[in-house]
């Protein structure tokens, strides 16, 4: 910030004391998601599910944010052949 009298910065701290609604930024994150290429399409939750076997995986600390918590139903497993 380039400021030469205090209330200009006060002004200019001002400007940022604002929060935007949950649902706003919701739908900023969803439009503004780039797309996923490779390789971090090995991250999203399908090809997760296969890798892991079905088992939940958490690799990060309940207060970490955001959580990561990996759920899915093995290659080819279902709860019929266990």
């Amino acid at each position: 910030m380039s400021t030469s009298k205090l209330h200009q910065l006060q002004d200019n701290l001002a400007a940022l004391d604002f929060e935007i609604p949950a649902e706003l930024q919701q739908r900023l994150d969803q439009v503004s998601r780039p797309e996923t290429h490779f390789p971090y399409t090995f991250f999203e939750p399908g090809l997760q599910g296969m890798i892991n076997g079905g088992a939940t995986v958490g690799d990060k600390p309940t207060s970490y944010y955001p959580p990561v918590l990996v759920q899915g139903a093995g290659a080819g497993v279902t709860s019929k052949d266990v």
